[in-house]
């Protein structure tokens, strides 16, 4: 957790997502965060079946449904 504004950002992060969303899309922006910040030991868990963030030890899910409008 940061505790100031000038807090550089370290320590475990891991990310879920669908497979191939996360492969396309997630991990450009992991390859760059983890540049900028590379005192955070990240890791990304790509899979396609739903994930309890809680008991798996998640910090972070991306989860995609259809959207329909009201």
């Amino acid at each position: 957790m940061a505790t100031s504004a000038h807090s550089v950002p370290r320590g475990k992060l891991t990310i879920t997502s669908p497979a191939l969303f996360g492969q396309v899309y997630v991990t450009p922006i992991h390859v760059q965060y983890l540049q900028q910040f590379p005192e955070v030991d990240a890791q990304c868990l790509f899979l396609d079946r739903v994930v309890n963030v809680f008991e798996e030890g998640g910090d972070v899910a991306v989860r995609i449904a259809a959207w329909s409008h009201p």
